[in-house]
């Protein structure tokens, strides 16, 4: 029989939870030159609210794989600072990037994200087979406007002559 003094100390409870949001990065930025490029994507362990840092021999390593690929760039690793409530770079680097994905690494757990600057409109991006078919379309629209002038010149040239000539 054991003493109460030799009793086994109970179990210790660790909650973990990891989280995934598609469509929450979008609600979270106020800005036109910048989005969130890849869906949230947070662990948490206790206290969702929380960051726990993680010792600096093992961090946190994650893929994003990029929702947009055309007219972004300059991916950055991103956490959720739920004090500031504003995306921050602070325990988090870049490891590699792709056209595709974005890898990280984080030194803490919290929400996360890719950031990317939105590089003007995507006509450096377009293919030559499109361009060819912009540019047609450009020359079509061009030559119609032409024509289309020719024939007001005409026809208020011959409006003048008609009104002098009834006159």
């Amino acid at each position: 029989m054991m003493s109460s003094a030799q009793q086994p100390p109970p179990p210790l409870t660790i909650h973990v939870g990891t989280y995934l949001f598609t469509n929450i990065g979008t609600l979270l930025l106020n800005n036109s030159t910048t989005i969130i490029n890849s869906h949230v994507i947070g662990a948490t362990v206790h206290n969702p609210s929380n960051s726990l840092k993680l010792p600096d021999q093992s961090p946190a390593t994650f893929t994003f794989y990029h929702l947009r690929t055309r007219g972004v760039d300059n991916a950055r690793c991103v956490y959720w600072n739920t004090i500031d409530r504003e995306w921050s770079q602070l325990g988090c680097r870049r490891l590699r990037t792709s056209i595709e994905s974005t890898d990280c690494e984080c030194n803490h757990l919290t929400s996360f994200a890719i950031l990317m600057d939105i590089t003007g409109n995507s006509i450096d991006h377009i293919d030559d087979i499109n361009r060819l078919i912009l540019d047609y379309l450009s020359l079509i629209g061009c030559i119609i406007s032409i024509v289309c002038l020719v024939v007001s010149l005409i026809v208020f040239t011959c409006f003048r002559y008609y009104s002098f000539i009834t006159t």
